[in-house]
């Protein structure tokens, strides 16, 4: 178990996934510019980058998703085991 599986860190990732769908818009506006002047060359540079962008952005969206489920499935184990793992102070407790 690490640290992410209580608590992750989902400020970081919408805080990313906004900066890279911004930087995506930028390279769309770019590549409709170059489109418009017929630059074969910058359409392709901005196209790329444009699509290296969303699929940062789609893969970053994906991870949050597993840091999400990992972290349910941590506190849904915890929830139901936490009698075990202190059931002995319950014991203590009753003999004192």
């Amino acid at each position: 178990m690490s640290t992410y599986d209580l608590s992750y860190p989902i400020d970081k990732y919408e805080e990313q996934g906004k900066h890279l769908r911004a930087e995506s818009r930028k390279a769309e506006g770019e590549l409709t510019i170059a489109e418009k002047r017929g630059d074969r060359t910058a359409m392709s540079i901005h196209r790329q980058r444009r699509d290296r962008l969303n699929k940062y952005s789609s893969l970053l969206t994906d991870e949050a998703k597993q840091q999400i489920d990992a972290h349910d499935f941590a506190t849904k184990r915890m929830r139901e085991e936490r009698s075990h793992w202190f059931a002995h102070g319950v014991l203590l407790f009753l003999f004192v």
